[in-house]
């Protein structure tokens, strides 16, 4: 919680708190507009015999309940232990049904009253004005049968009108809203999410599941957020006004599972993404997920996925039910956390995050993950995920540490985008697997995955190897705590980063048995790699623990947005199998938390038994099995500024919405002073003052105007719409480069309103600005000045009107970035000409009938003009794709100015088979002359890859003597041994030759680890081991191996081999081998049979994969499978060479890679490299 006058309220109120309770009935809510009390000593309800008091005595058996006041009602106040500050109060408890219950107030009968059919009773003492002081009240109860019951202590307050008056926290009946569905047994309300805006129409929306519709074939629903929401109550079936139903194909499908909303195709408009783990479309249920394409217009009619409008992920492990939670227990039988999106590498695209936690692929239920790449295109393939891999759409993140148990792990249970954890611009992912045994038996853990824009398109992410640099591990060692079944994101703390919550359902402590915690774990830029969250203290985060034993306090989770308008993120926390004692002794009814955010860096613990209005509100069901808070989820549904919440509760088919308003009365409408304030929009175009000083701002819907008059803002949120941000001092920097990704968010456009004012820059900030878009609009004066980040190469791309105005253009490496050209600035590159490149895949060209995905392509140059244009080195060249705009990663290989010969690998995200309309283009001569920096990136074109030698950069003086560099990120140079190699013109640029021993060798690093996976080699080579010589056999000669004393492989080139007549002589081609202790296997490519004549020449490539086995391809071609199963050693040089006798082996374009290559890959690959290629064309 933040307001202007108190900032650590945690610590200002610990002596004022109060406990707030909601009863959400039927329709949402109690009517009244009261707030609730009880006291700890209050809450438990003991259902145990009744004192003997004088009348009839209690026999045993008898259904009679001690009497006991449970809590108050007041009209406002302030409450502590029972203290209250108004005099006007209702008394609510417990008795036995239709019993007269009497109060006592300090020995004078207060009154009488009659408990329901349920034992709760009330009685108004409203009337009755009470003095100040200290109060005790005792209760008797009266059965028709004359038994009497009464009260075992007396219940105690305090009424002090002079205590601090703090406004009434709720009003119960006037803004909730509950969504409902008739069908029973249909889960309605197992999963949600609230946070996406399917149809464009720029407020957000409600999804929610119900996995059992229709005898399981699922149905998920879609309810439109509008603005000035007036609904109070909504039930199934929806008109089209009110939202869109999707319907499961089969039954037994169970969409609905799992879900996520996000823009997964970079049009503007977020899209649906719903798990159906019942279905058998990869394998008899191996589950599948589908992509619903967001669609702009107010309304949409109910979606058949016989024509699905996206496409459709499906998973071949049979019986692992993708998109499932696992049923750890009985009571974590799932929380629909398996799907998430965000940017994980930065390319302004939503990636999406699926987690597996039933697959078996590396041990029963030891779960994984995989991170699907987002494409900028509605025209997306299905996909398959299988062992052969994902075809370069996406990667597998796996725990496989070599003798760890990983049985159970459930690794993928909680899968979740958590925000910039570590504030360097990119979003990070998190996957909890609450079943690992890495502290104690089933203590849990979470991995957390930074973000990177070097993460391989395909490379597999291996846990237990990662580096404080690639992320961190989270761990507790409490056995049976379930710690990761559920995370989530939120910035709790208002310092600006993003923070990461875990929750722990299973944790036993004070309150009993399986009680829950969830923690708060604050983002920073520099993280260790692991965290023991016993040993945690206040700077690192928060720990809240729950009220009562059973109630498994983060079953669900969820960042919940800023619910209040202070600045600060909010948290929802589920605890469903809540019994619901503090109010009833009706079990299972469920429960859910708010916990408002909190700058207070010191408050390192939370006790929800001493939960105040400060610290948040909290909610329970109504009836036995509601379930309440199984899933919870937040988003600004009404567009006004304030985040709503919504829980649901499957068990009673409904879920229930809470909208966020201004709780303290500490929020001002549009214009705020000079103090620090907090300032709330409205759903409208509103323009917003702020007039210095540390104001939080949230806008609300709308194409907002907010005004600042200096930096010192604390947090600015645009919100939904296109939001401009305006300095309306004079000589103001904005430097949003330094500021942390939280403070600053949803801005569209920047106006310096020509006042002097600066405005610093990057790529990654300008994508980090908007949710919505990966553009920046910037307005200003020719007084205004802006810079960016010379090593972001921003490439001017032309001159842009809109709205009467004048825009420079700059591409970025994934931003957008379009400046008034009245405005000065750095210079950035320019260029001259452009050279588009064809692909042609059909049967005119390579030959390729499948899509292919993130692959290098050679582009060759011959063109003089082209090549003579530019700078020596060629550092004024850029490619782009087909849009325009986005950069391509490229490494330049050669380029010869006097030969005019030029040969460039360039990253195509994907080019599309048996088609010949898809390019690139070249973009080159820079407008000055040494303008531009070199703009090659080797490391992201290379990123898939553990090792790349061309063989052409040779001792360029950037290497020592001897050395053939690699060009990918794990820089695996080869070191001469032996003889040493020499050169020669070869398939693309030259090649290197062995003749002999020459050897290369290159020193082991993790990244040659092939130990348990796949892994992928490709090579040229030519040899002079095929020619027909006296009928002498020429031996195979090694290309590349690993060799260890109890494991090995390699690839060898084709030899000839004499038999007893000259003309059934043969040569063998490229072979790979591979061995373990219980035995080995060589896999040949083939025979030739006849006469042969000079040396032999191929492309080779081997695909091995211990769980399929090994492939050998052939010039693209596909000639020989074998068995797999072999365990490799796991720290083994690279050998290249290091033949004897009078051999020669010429290499060249060799590549060593940890995944699986498909075969439509493969076969462009070939088709792109060999000297006749048709693959690549500079005209059409």
């Amino acid at each position: 919680m933040r307001s202007p006058v108190y900032r650590t309220h945690r610590l200002t109120y610990l002596s004022i708190v109060f406990i707030f309770s909601i009863i959400l009935t039927a329709c949402g809510g109690s009517s009244g507009s009261s707030s609730a009390l009880s006291t700890t000593a209050d809450r438990a309800v003991d259902d145990s015999d009744s004192a003997d008091t004088g009348g009839e005595p209690v026999a045993p058996g008898d259904a009679v309940v001690v009497p006991r006041v449970l809590y108050i009602e007041t009209d406002s106040g302030l409450i502590d232990s029972g203290r209250i500050a108004d005099s006007t109060v209702q008394f609510h408890g417990l008795a036995t049904p239709l019993a007269t219950v009497q109060l006592t107030l300090n020995a004078v009968v207060a009154g009488t009253t009659v408990a329901d059919d349920d034992g709760h009773w009330m009685l108004d003492y409203r009337p009755v004005e009470l003095e100040p002081g200290t109060y005790s009240i005792t209760v008797k109860s009266e059965l028709l049968t004359g038994q009497v019951s009464l009260s075992e202590q007396p219940y105690v307050f305090e009424y002090n009108p002079n205590l601090p008056p703090e406004p009434p926290v709720y009003e119960p009946g006037i803004t909730d809203f509950v969504i409902r569905s008739p069908e029973s047994g249909s889960r309605f309300g197992w999963a949600l999410s609230g946070s996406g805006d399917l149809n464009g129409d720029g407020f957000e929306d409600w999804v929610v599941s119900a996995p059992d519709s229709q005898f399981g074939r699922g149905e998920v629903i879609v309810v439109w957020g509008r603005a000035n929401e007036s609904r109070s109550e909504l039930e199934l079936p929806l008109s089209e006004a009110d939202g869109f139903s999707v319907f499961g194909l089969q039954e037994g499908d169970l969409l609905g599972e799992s879900l996520a909303v996000g823009d997964f195709n970079a049009d503007g408009v977020d899209d649906l993404i719903m798990s159906a783990p019942g279905s058998d479309s990869g394998a008899i249920n191996a589950g599948a997920i589908y992509v619903v394409w967001g669609l702009r217009g107010v309304t949409r009619p109910a979606i058949d996925l016989n024509q699905l409008p996206g496409f459709t992920i499906q998973s071949t492990e049979a019986d692992q039910r993708l998109g499932q939670s696992s049923a750890i227990t009985e009571a974590l039988s799932g929380n629909g956390q398996g799907l998430s999106l965000g940017d994980f590498n930065a390319d302004g695209v939503n990636d999406l995050l699926i987690g597996h936690p039933s697959s078996d692929r590396n041990g029963v239920n030891s779960g994984l993950a995989y991170l699907i790449w987002g494409e900028a295109s509605a025209q997306q393939n299905d996909l398959t995920l299988s062992a052969a891999g994902l075809g370069g759409r996406g990667f597998m993140i796996q725990y496989t540490a070599a003798g760890s148990p990983f049985t159970d792990w459930y690794l993928g249970q909680g899968a979740q985008f958590i925000g910039d954890l570590n504030a360097d611009g990119i979003d990070d992912l998190a996957l909890g697997a609450p079943g690992a045994g890495v502290s104690a038996r089933q203590s849990g853990a979470v991995f957390v995955v930074y973000g990177n824009t070097a993460t391989g398109r395909s490379s597999t992410v291996e846990l237990s190897t990662m580096s404080a640099a690639a992320g961190m591990r989270v761990e507790a060692a409490q056995s049976e705590g379930f710690l990761g079944y559920a995370l989530g994101s939120a910035e709790f703390n208002g310092d600006g980063i993003a923070d990461l919550v875990v929750s722990q359902p299973g944790r036993s402590g004070d309150q009993g048995a399986n009680q829950g915690s969830v923690w708060v774990v604050y983002g920073a830029k520099s993280n260790s790699v692991s965290l023991d969250l016993d040993q945690i203290t206040g700077p690192q985060g928060t720990a809240i623990a729950g009220a009562a034993g059973g109630d498994f306090l983060g079953h669900s989770i969820s960042g919940a947005g800023d619910i209040n308008g202070d600045g600060l993120d909010d948290l929802i926390l589920g605890a469903y199998r809540k019994s619901g004692s503090d109010i009833s002794t009706q079990s299972g009814v469920g429960g859910a938390y708010l916990v408002l955010g909190s700058e207070s860096a010191a408050q390192e613990y939370l006790d929800l038994n001493s939960f105040s209005a400060v610290d948040g509100l909290w909610f329970l069901g109504v009836n036995a099995g509601d379930w309440l808070g199984h899933s919870v989820t937040a988003g600004d549904t009404n567009g006004d500024g304030f985040s709503d919440i919504a829980m649901g509760s499957p068990g009673a088919g409904q879920v229930s919405v809470y909208r966020g308003r201004n709780l303290f009365s500490n929020v001002l409408p549009l214009t705020g002073n000079s103090a620090a304030n907090n300032i709330v929009g409205t759903s409208g175009a509103d323009q917003i003052e702020g007039s210095g000083g540390a104001d939080a701002i949230a806008a609300g819907a709308g194409d907002d105007r907010i005004s600042v008059s200096d930096t010192e803002f604390f947090r600015v949120d645009g919100g939904r719409g296109t939001d401009t941000l305006e300095l309306t001092g004079q000589n103001i920097s904005l430097d949003i480069t330094r500021l942390n990704p939280e403070k600053l968010n949803n801005i569209e456009r920047i106006d310096l309103k020509d006042q002097g004012n600066s405005l610093i820059l990057n790529n990654l900030s300008v994508l980090g600005l908007s949710s919505e878009s990966g553009a920046l609009w910037v307005d200003g004066g020719s007084s205004d000045y802006f810079e960016s980040d010379p090593t972001d190469d921003w490439l001017k791309q032309g001159t842009v009107l809109k709205e009467g105005v004048i825009y420079q253009q700059f591409g970025g490496q994934s931003a957008q970035l379009f400046v008034n050209v009245a405005m000065t600035g750095s210079d950035e590159a320019e260029f001259t000409s452009s050279q588009n490149y064809w692909f042609d895949t059909t049967d005119n060209g390579a030959g390729v009938t499948g899509d292919v995905f993130n692959v290098p392509v050679l582009i060759r140059i011959r063109d003089s003009e082209i090549i003579n244009a530019v700078q020596p080195g060629a550092a004024d060249i850029r490619f782009v794709a087909s849009d325009g705009i986005t950069p391509l990663p490229y490494e330049v290989e050669r380029w010869d100015q006097l030969n005019n010969v030029a040969d460039v690998w360039v990253l195509v995200p994907k080019i599309e088979g048996s088609n010949d309309q898809g390019f690139i283009t070249l973009e080159y001569d820079d407008l000055i002359d040494g303008s531009v920096p070199n703009g090659e990136s080797p490391e992201q074109l290379w990123a898939d890859y553990s090792g790349v030698w061309h063989f052409s950069d040779g001792d360029d003086g950037n290497n020592a003597p001897g050395v053939e560099p690699d060009s990918s990120p794990n820089r695996n140079h080869a070191q001469e041994q032996g003889r040493a190699v020499t050169k020669r013109e070869a398939f693309v640029g030259q090649g290197v030759r062995f003749r002999d021993d020459a050897t290369l060798r290159v020193p082991y690093d993790p990244s040659l680890n092939l130990s348990g996976r796949a892994f992928s080699v490709e090579s040229w080579y030519t040899s002079n081991t095929c020619t027909t010589q006296l009928l002498f056999s020429r031996r195979a000669l090694n290309m590349l191996s690993q060799d260890g004393v109890d494991s090995y492989w390699s690839v060898s080139s084709a030899h000839f081999i004499a038999t007893i007549t000259l003309i059934d002589s043969r040569v063998d081609r490229a072979a790979f081998s591979i061995g373990d202790q219980n035995g080995d296997s060589t896999v040949v490519g083939g025979s030739l049979y006849g006469l042969f004549l000079g040396d032999c020449s191929e492309q080779v490539v081997t695909v091995y994969d211990p769980l399929v086995g090994v492939q050998v391809y052939i010039n693209g071609e596909l000639r020989r499978q074998g068995d797999g199963g072999y365990q490799l050693e796991p720290e083994l040089d690279l050998v290249m060479g290091g033949n004897a006798g009078n051999y020669e082996l010429v290499l060249d374009e060799t590549r060593v890679s940890r995944r699986r290559l498909d075969p439509d890959f493969i076969k462009l690959s070939y088709e792109n490299q060999k000297l006749d290629s048709n693959l690549v064309r500079s005209s059409r």
